[in-house]
């Protein structure tokens, strides 16, 4: 297949895989829910050096846009969080508006990634034996995105570029990787260079599709810093 385009950028880092051994189903699960919780705790302190694209927005939200698909600036996003029972104590908020991912994100932050947080304290006790009590109205929507998160971050893994912006791609991304943008199509994606290929006598460079990815700041075409690169055959 030949495919013209453009290479926008180049992955850098991402998050670890999660061993699906490990029980991924229980969102509870000490192994798995710390996993998740540091790997985003890590991404949150990331040294003040290091200014993640677009630097007019706080890293948190960058990162809870990036979870959930671009909610709040892609049409429809919202869709993939509406579905779970725990957030629909939110409907006095615009679904899919700043306000109601804010409001989804700051239970999720005081209850899970606080270690005083209910949720974080209810896999401790747990763990222990220990018999815990309902959650708050707060800690079943932090609960409830935590569910999201664990469907989410199973298949897939939160990903760094060269250029400082933060993606959400298949689980088999790998730094070296390439984030592409077909001409002709509105979704970037993830491809890795593979051995050349001959064509009518000629070598080209071939490359492997990874699989469709969300990189925050290009998905609106506000981004104007591409570099174009020669079609290639994959």
């Amino acid at each position: 297949m030949n495919a013209t385009g453009t290479i926008f950028d180049i992955v850098t880092d991402t998050t670890q895989r999660y061993d699906e051994t490990k029980s991924p189903y229980d969102m509870y699960e000490p192994g798995f829910f710390f996993s998740i919780i540091s790997q985003l705790q890590a991404l949150l302190n990331l040294s003040p050096d290091f200014v993640v694209e677009p630097a007019s927005e706080p890293l948190w939200l960058i990162l809870a846009k990036t979870l959930t698909g671009g909610t709040c600036d892609c049409y429809g996003a919202e869709f993939l969080l509406i579905r779970y029972p725990r957030l629909q104590s939110l409907n006095h908020l615009e679904q899919g508006s700043l306000p109601w991912l804010t409001a989804i994100w700051s239970c999720f932050s005081a209850h899970c990634l606080d270690p005083t947080g209910e949720v974080f304290q209810h896999v401790l006790l747990k763990a222990l034996g220990v018999e815990c009590r309902p959650f708050s109205r707060d800690g079943e929507i932090a609960s409830g995105f935590l569910n999201y998160l664990r469907n989410i971050l199973v298949s897939n893994l939160l990903f760094v570029t060269i250029r400082r912006h933060v993606g959400l791609a298949p689980k088999d991304v790998r730094r070296g990787d390439f984030v592409a943008i077909f001409n002709g199509c509105r979704m970037p994606y993830v491809v890795r260079r593979a051995r050349k290929v001959k064509y009518k006598d000629e070598l080209y460079e071939g490359h492997q599709v990874v699989g469709p990815c969300y990189l925050h700041g290009i998905m609106t075409g506000k981004s104007s810093r591409t570099e174009t690169r020669p079609g290639s055959r994959g």
